[in-house]
C-alpha cells in the first residue's frame, strides 16, 4: 500500500516537473501560448 502511494506522488512529481520545464521556455510575454508551443522551441 505504501509503495502504491509512493508511485503515485512520484509520478505526480515527475509530470509537474516536465509541465514547468516545457513551460518555461514559452516566452513570459505571452504565457497563453499552449498548442504552437513548437514555434518556440525551433530558436
Amino acid at each position: 500500500m505504501a509503495t502504491s502511494v509512493f508511485f503515485s506522488l512520484l509520478y505526480i512529481y515527475i509530470y509537474i516537473y516536465i509541465y514547468i520545464y516545457i513551460y518555461g521556455h514559452t516566452p513570459a510575454s505571452n504565457p497563453r501560448v499552449g498548442g504552437s508551443c513548437s514555434r518556440e522551441l525551433d530558436h
